[in-house]
């Protein structure tokens, strides 16, 4: 895992080999810890699969951010994992951005990265680009609703 400075915001690129790696979700966590109230973006740009394990990490992270009050965007998914995303449901639980740079410029403005303009992939049915993960929050609820609780 490589981890760039992006201001306040870090951005942790994934590599697919490291998705598989027990260590991974302890270095999650460990920068999750450093993080505390700023943000955090998973580029997963150079994953091209993953079973179920990677997917259980994902969702773990998001988890470990909630109890630090770190807001967490994950960004650059592609086809084959998104479809892994969408058959645990967990692609409307993320938040799950196209590109690095659309999920930086999310938390930068440090509107609920849950609620935030999603990707047209990733819209709730009948929303579009623009749209609101509002479906979504009903459901799971803000990441950063629940972690300032």
């Amino acid at each position: 895992m490589l981890v760039l400075e992006r201001g306040k915001l870090r951005v942790a690129v994934i590599d697919g080999k490291d998705l598989r790696s027990p260590r991974l979700e302890d270095s999650l966590e460990h920068l999750i810890e450093k993080l505390k109230h700023r943000g955090l973006v998973v580029d997963l740009s150079r994953v091209e699969s993953t079973v179920s394990c990677g997917m259980e990490l994902l969702i773990a992270a998001q988890g470990i951010a909630m109890i630090y009050h770190v807001r967490i965007a994950f960004a650059g998914v592609r086809p084959r994992v998104r479809r892994l995303l969408k058959s645990y449901g967990a692609e409307r639980a993320l938040a799950v951005y196209e590109t690095v740079d659309e999920a930086l410029e999310v938390l930068r403005d440090r509107r609920p990265a849950a609620t935030a303009r999603p990707t047209e992939s990733s819209a709730p049915d009948g929303a579009g680009k623009g749209g609101t993960h509002a479906r979504s929050e009903r459901k799971y609820g803000s990441a950063t609703a629940a972690s300032s609780a």
